[in-house]
């Protein structure tokens, strides 16, 4: 994020004339593209990991209320 912010930063603050070149300089180099490939790597994992925790979660509570709900149908059998 800090590099994000002095990029923009420098992008302000330079000269009409170099913004082009600032910007074509960037998008090629490999650390732009590896850290983008990066990212996107990481956002997926955490992703997927989210989404198995939720998951988790939400089956133990629905096997809780499902126990509850035996509890109490055999409660008012009785």
């Amino acid at each position: 994020m800090t590099i994000g912010i002095v990029l923009i930063v420098a992008l302000l603050k330079a000269k009409r004339e170099d913004i082009p070149l600032i910007v074509k300089m960037l998008v090629d180099s490999h650390v732009f593209c590896a850290t983008g490939w990066i990212l996107a790597i990481v956002i997926v994992l955490t992703s997927v990991i989210l989404v198995l925790l939720l998951k988790s979660t939400f089956r133990e509570g629905i096997e809780r209320l499902a126990r509850e709900r035996d509890d109490l149908q055999k409660k008012l059998i009785k």
